[in-house]
């Protein structure tokens, strides 16, 4: 297996193993995304259990970084590549995690009695946005990554704890999810928490929003057809266009460290399988074929 950048995914990681790829349909030919190391992080699910792994681009070269009879989900990386932050319950409710890209190094980053998940990395790879209900209701709050200096940043009652927040690439704003009596809807803020303004109003859920790296469009996802598919919008909500058409859910965008293309999870297939496709929803390639459920990729970026 190749060497990522700064810190390598070993072959096989101690104890744990890996899960063989089927071979029922051939994996495409592999790509060069600019900006990226190669490699995704994504979670899959087997025999009942979340944990997490890691594969290349273009399919090939799964390797497992977690092993626990806990949940681990809802992965990101740090901006420099060398960390990866997850949610656990493995110490009995769930908390933030890091652990090195090898899986190496895991710890409990939030240590609060609490549910504390849902979380993106800040661009300068100084704090992390996360959800908490450790004052009760669902907010938005930031802490250093060593799990000090906590920053609560809403009092909204309406919260939604349904999918991740995620930060601007030039750091100014935070868009998150609120529930506004019927369903689910897309808001932005200023990284301090003031300004709010929601980019998203109708009667459907709309979530998971993540920004381009140039920080002029929002992903996200969207169930105002009848199922959730993968939309984006201009960064003031006007401009929402569908880019997915399936028969089944398609759902998780995340985009590529270049901004040319958006990855995304789909059962489009059968199983919840990994995808990418033009950012502008053009020629959908599916990644994995593993049998095997899988949410949240993520693509590893560059060192710088």
């Amino acid at each position: 297996m190749e060497s990522l950048p700064a810190t390598s995914v070993p072959e096989e990681v101690a104890g744990e193993q890996e899960i063989e790829p089927t071979a029922e349909q051939p994996l495409p030919e592999p790509t060069p995304f600019a900006g990226s190391s190669g490699w995704l992080g994504f979670v899959a699910y087997v025999n009942g259990n979340s944990d997490i792994y890691m594969m290349k681009d273009d399919g090939s070269a799964l390797t497992r970084l977690t092993e626990s009879p806990a949940t681990d989900m809802n992965i990101t990386f740090s901006p420099n590549g060398k960390e990866i932050a997850f949610i656990s319950d493995r110490d009995g409710n769930f908390e933030i995690y890091l652990m090195n890209v090898d899986g190496s190094a895991k710890r409990n980053i939030s240590n609060n009695p609490a549910d504390d998940f849902i979380y993106s990395w800040s661009p300068d790879g100084e704090r992390i946005a996360f959800i908490s209900d450790r004052d009760d209701n669902y907010e938005v709050y930031t802490m250093r990554v060593d799990g000090t200096d906590i920053l609560r940043l809403t009092n909204d009652a309406n919260l939604s704890n349904s999918c991740a927040t995620g930060w601007s690439p030039d750091g100014k704003k935070i868009a998150w999810t609120y529930f506004d009596g019927n369903d689910d809807e897309i808001v932005i803020m200023n990284s301090d928490g003031s300004e709010k303004m929601p980019l998203t109003n109708n009667d459907a859920n709309d979530a998971c929003p993540t920004w381009s790296p140039q920080g002029d469009k929002i992903a996200f996802e969207s169930a105002r057809d009848g199922k959730s598919e993968v939309y984006v919008m201009n960064v003031d909500g006007s401009g929402q266009t569908r880019l997915t058409e399936s028969p089944i859910s398609s759902i998780t965008p995340s985009w590529s460290p270049d901004g040319h293309y958006i990855i995304f999870n789909s059962e489009r297939d059968g199983a919840n399988e990994i995808y990418f496709m033009g950012a502008d929803g053009s020629n959908p390639v599916r990644l994995s074929n593993n049998d095997i459920p899988e949410s949240w990729v993520r693509w590893h970026p560059a060192s710088p």
